[in-house]
């Protein structure tokens, strides 16, 4: 299984502007919770005074990164 400590936020919005925040964690995760949890946080970290027209959830700074050189990419669902 794959796990990051880099939870990474991007607010595009209307005027296609775009915003990027993020956060990394002590240990890699791939606990869905706690990934939608900081993602809301950073999400809420500042007034959002533009209709947001597209978000973006990332997870970085794998752990499989740091084992092997092979890169994996998985789509995940995230319920709200």
């Amino acid at each position: 299984k794959t796990r990051g400590r880099t939870i990474t936020l991007k607010i595009k919005y209307t005027d296609f502007s775009i915003q990027t925040r993020s956060k990394t964690v002590t240990d890699f995760t791939d606990d869905e919770k706690e990934i939608l949890e900081i993602s809301i946080d950073l999400l809420n970290q500042s007034a959002l005074t533009l209709p947001i027209r597209l978000l973006g959830v990332t997870l970085s700074n794998l752990e499989s990164e740091k084992k092997s050189k092979i890169q994996t990419v998985e789509q995940l669902r995230l319920t709200f």
